[in-house]
């Protein structure tokens, strides 16, 4: 039987506040970077390192929706509109979710560059065990410097994912692979339910936090990628915004 594409959901429905001091407006993932000799939008970038059996659903506001039709020309019918104003990345995730059947999918963030290979790894991973896997990196950088990533406990067994909390220097990359919609959904409500809030934002951490099978840890996979959720990181990384 034909296996049928894999879907990864990339939530872009929030103005990065980051960018925003800096002058740059609108979506993040719209902003054009001159990156590795290439000028294109961040996004187009995002989506050029996805192997084409993978099927990427782009969750953005209703009136995003033209301007990324747009940039990314022949994939726009893998956008979704969001009816209601978003309240956090996990909310964004959970109207993408209830689209997909009832098999694996990935998240990722609109702000990170994989090398292609990874998503081929994950996918031979999940082939032997379909247990939700997360990407971790090694933050190396001085503890004196604020966060900007989510955290985890490991290595030992990951219970907790700490958005933008250093609770140690093991931090998650932006790519999630989870094992089903029906899980991701049951912890969505669980935390709709709950008064579990940051700034008014439900935060994709806490939902996964609450995902059955967390009391045992995630499994996870080490990988390097490029940041691009900052102005200094995507200089850091060798690019340069455009507009």
């Amino acid at each position: 039987m034909e296996r049928r594409p894999r879907s990864i959901l990339i939530p872009a429905a929030g103005a990065s506040a980051r960018f925003a001091a800096e002058g740059w407006k609108g979506p993040k993932a719209l902003l054009r970077l001159e990156w590795q000799g290439t000028t294109d939008a961040m996004i187009n970038h995002i989506l050029s390192r996805i192997p084409d059996w993978f099927h990427p659903i782009i969750i953005t506001k209703t009136e995003w929706i033209n301007d990324f039709g747009k940039t990314i020309g022949d994939r726009s019918h893998n956008l979704v509109a969001l009816e209601h104003e978003s309240k956090g990345q996990s909310w964004t995730v959970a109207q993408g979710v209830r689209i997909l059947q009832d098999e694996p999918f990935y998240i990722q963030n609109c702000d990170v560059l994989f090398k292609r290979d990874i998503y081929r790894r994950l996918e031979w991973m999940g082939g032997l065990n379909e247990e939700t896997k997360i990407v971790l990196h090694q933050d190396r950088r001085p503890k004196t410097e604020p966060p900007i990533f989510s955290y985890v406990d490991y290595p030992r067994a990951i219970k907790k994912i700490a958005e933008k909390q250093r609770i140690s220097d093991w931090a998650v990359s932006g790519l999630w692979r989870i094992a089903s919609p029906k899980a991701y959904l049951r912890a969505f409500h669980q935390h709709l339910d709950s008064e579990i809030r940051h700034n008014g934002e439900m935060y994709l951490s806490d939902t996964l936090t609450m995902m059955e099978g967390t009391k045992t840890g995630f499994a996870t996979v080490h990988f390097e990628f490029k940041d691009l959720g900052t102005p200094k990181s995507i200089a850091d990384n060798g690019g340069r915004i455009i507009g």
